[in-house]
């Protein structure tokens, strides 16, 4: 309710008498007419002798009469004005009416009529609300935000919003009225239509999927790309497995909406508005510049490579020798003469089309009909990429460094590429080719011969197209992506490592480790993740720690090192085999675990061999006090700790178990394969339905109603106190470990770098 003088009375309440209005007061009441339906609230405004007389108020209920309420000895002879504003739904200024009245010290009451009338133009709010390290500014200027921010703007007003910080690569999340983007800078470009409110979310992940997993490694995001095309430097599409697409606007990455989650293998197009992405059973997608629609291709068969001529020339290639054309209208199939697989296809005109794959298979089409163009002598070498200037400047790339260079009519091996998979080959003319592969090779053609290229990637490259010699993409392994300027080729994507990630643990969301293969160990400290350093190459299999000063990884050949807040030193573990699992009830009392039923115990000074009664691996380890510590491992092996031994446990499954995790001793969940699912009660355990048959690896929670278990093809499953609900994570990688500091900061890590973080809310 507003203070000092103005108030909403009710007529009714006026009737009753002008002394109920108090010998203290000055009232005027207002009739307000004119009123539509769109106003859901009048903004009041009152001035004596143009001083405010009150201070603005705003009401919903019985708008037709309104009565400003003065305090008489306030008021002094002279004109009041009174402002009346319609105000809409979504706050926007539609509608206004303005009273001038002569007032004298001794009035007491008067009624007026004030009609609304349409403002011209209607001013509505824009508030913005950035989270996040940086800045939102507009163009025009206007909305500049440092937390948050508001104006009015006219409707029909379009403002240009740029987010921008110092640094490196970021990510930006415009609330959905743009796409999220990843670069240096974002843009989103909105019209006033109404009341706006915009939360801009800037941060170090990358991409999102829509249940609120974002990628924190690789940015902007670590799914395998397949394949990368563009109309223009400023339309370039990048599309890989579980339905990523990707693409550049000039600026910045954005994610788009493939509409599946199958492998997309290919893509191509004849501009920026019709551009083809096929992939994994049959798929067909098209791209109209606004939207992908997926397209009738009358196949299941999985297809991998697209290219095409003009409209009605289009040919898609996949397994079996299958080959689709476009006609302009509808794909169908055309008779190839070969059951191998055909891994790619290129056209330098309607007329002239190549098919490579499998076995050496080379087939030239005419637009009608295929013949084979294999090479003679034949070889067995699978060929994966095709290129050509024009149709007699042709080049052929494949396994076992395999370059084969055509005229058109014959092909001729060239010096193969020691130990190395060549997948593709483009180039901007005949004197500038391109082949990438494995291990980040990139060769050069400079029309005498092919020369390495330093590419600052060890990461398999898997495809390579550019606009001309000084502008070139490759996409690969991890959501690997680099750019040729001309004279370098230049990270376009982020990664503080592509080795696989087993498990993660952090003593709060500020210090959190992760650990994998090749003695990888990196640190989040709230801002980023860090390599760190812990002076082993051995695969590393677990994380846990008692506080932020003392955590322990174990690893192959029964490594163990400790941290100590400043560096890390190894441990005699007293075993060679691999350890998979750690973890303790304090710094004195921890539990690691591994091959052939090791389990060791740290008591504070050394490690000391346990017996666990069991050859099996044993994969995990957790308890809830010193009378409670559970491992599992294969064969559904379980064990249980009382303080004294290490006893059985009847395990209502015979599959492999990989993860074990509780809240207390009568709600502990053991995972494993097949989407095996087990809770202890404090009884029993009892198989849970999971909704899925993929592997369950990691499994970790809050509370007994919050927890979430992770595993192969990106699952991510959550538990909320009655069932397992599945969690878009936006990969198909594997996923090995989960953990959180709280419900806004969870991370779950796994194959190829992968690391994904949960804020608590999807998108």
């Amino acid at each position: 309710m507003p203070t000092r003088g103005l108030r909403l009375v009710l007529l009714g309440l006026l009737l009753l008498g002008l002394g109920q209005c108090g010998p203290n007061t000055v009232v005027v009441l207002l009739r307000v007419r004119n009123l539509t339906p769109e106003i859901t609230s009048l903004r009041v405004h009152a001035t004596l002798n143009e001083a405010p007389a009150t201070e603005e108020a705003e009401f919903a209920q019985n708008l037709e009469e309104l009565a400003v309420e003065l305090p008489r000895d306030e008021v002094r002879a002279g004109r009041l004005v009174v402002t009346v504003t319609g105000l809409s739904a979504t706050r926007c200024k539609t509608m206004t009416a303005r009273l001038m009245v002569d007032v004298s010290s001794g009035s007491r009451y008067r009624e007026e009529s004030v009609e609304l009338t349409p403002l011209v133009p209607v001013y509505c709010p824009v508030t913005i609300e950035r989270i996040g390290e940086g800045e939102i500014v507009s163009e025009p200027a206007g909305i500049s935000c440092g937390t948050a921010c508001a104006r009015e703007a006219v409707v029909g007003t379009r403002f240009t919003l740029r987010s921008q910080r110092g640094g490196a690569g970021f990510g930006t999340r415009w609330g959905g009225v743009c796409p999220d983007e990843y670069g240096t800078e974002g843009t989103c470009q909105i019209e006033v239509t109404g009341g706006m409110k915009l939360r801009v979310t800037l941060g170090n992940e990358g991409f999102c999927a829509a249940s609120g997993w974002c990628w924190s490694n690789p940015t902007p995001q670590g799914n395998p790309l397949y394949s990368v095309w563009g109309s223009d430097a400023n339309n370039v599409w990048a599309v890989g497995p579980h339905g990523t697409i990707l693409k550049w606007t000039g600026r910045a990455w954005q994610a788009q909406n493939a509409g599946t989650t199958e492998v997309l293998h290919s893509v191509w197009g004849l501009g920026a508005n019709e551009v083809w992405a096929v992939g994994y059973k049959g798929t067909i997608l098209k791209w109209d510049g606004k939207v992908w629609r997926a397209q009738t291709s009358g196949t299941t068969i999985d297809l991998y490579s697209v290219w095409g001529w003009d409209a009605d020339n289009v040919w898609a290639v996949g397994v079996g020798g299958t080959i689709l054309k476009w006609d302009g209208k509808v794909w169908q199939a055309q008779t190839s003469g070969t059951t191998k697989e055909l891994s790619g296809v290129w056209a330098s005109d309607a007329r002239n089309v190549w098919a490579v794959g499998a076995g050496g298979t080379i087939l030239k089409g005419d637009g009608m009909s295929w013949v084979d163009q294999s090479p003679m002598p034949s070889i067995s070498t699978f060929l994966l990429g095709v290129w050509g200037s024009d149709a007699t400047h042709l080049w052929a790339v494949g396994a076992g460094g395999t370059i084969l260079k055509g005229n058109g009519t014959t092909w001729t091996a060239q010096p193969p590429v020691p130990a190395q998979t060549l997948f593709d080959v483009w180039g901007s003319d005949a004197n500038n080719v391109w082949t990438i592969g494995n291990s980040g090779t990139i060769l050069k053609w400079d029309g005498t011969s092919w020369m390495p290229q330093a590419s600052a990637t060890t990461t398999g490259l898997v495809s390579v197209w550019g606009t001309d010699a000084n502008q070139v993409w490759a996409v690969g392994y991890g959501g690997t992506i680099l750019k040729w300027n001309g004279s370098s080729w230049q990270p376009q994507s982020a990664a503080v490592t592509t080795n696989d990630f087993q498990k993660t643990w952090g003593s709060d969301a500020n210090n959190v480790w992760a650990v994998g293969r090749a003695g990888t160990v990196a640190k989040w400290d709230g801002t980023r993740w860090q390599p760190q350093n812990v002076g082993t190459m051995n695969y590393l299999g677990a994380v846990w720690g008692s506080d932020g000063n003392n955590v322990w990884v174990v690893g192959e050949k029964g490594t163990i090192v400790k941290w100590d807040g400043t560096d890390w030193k190894p441990q005699t573990s007293g075993t060679t085999e691999t350890l998979y699992g750690v973890w303790g009830l304090d710094g004195n009392n921890v539990w690691a675990v591994g091959e052939q039923g090791t389990i060791v115990k740290w008591n504070g000074t050394s490690w000391t061999l346990q017996d666990a009664k069991t050859i099996e691996s044993l994969e995990s380890v957790w308890g809830s006090d010193g009378n409670n510590v559970w491992v599992v491992g294969n064969r559904g092996v379980m064990r249980r700790w009382d303080g004294t031994n290490w006893t059985l446990q009847s395990a209502p499954t015979t599959g492999n178990l990989r993860g074990v995790w509780g809240s207390d001793a009568k709600n502990v969940w053991a995972v494993g394969f097949n989407g095996t699912m087990m809770k202890w009660d404090g009884m029993d355990w009892r198989l849970q339905d999971a909704g899925t048959m993929n592997h369950l690896v990691g499994v970790w929670g809050l509370d007994a109603s919050q927890v979430w278990a992770v595993g192969v093809g990106g699952t991510i499953l959550k538990w909320e106190g009655t069932a397992w609900q599945p969690q878009a994570s936006g990969t198909g990688n594997v996923l090995f470990g989960v953990w959180g500091s709280d419900a806004k900061n969870v991370w779950a890590v796994g194959d190829v770098g992968t690391m994904l973080k949960w804020s608590g809310v999807g998108l």
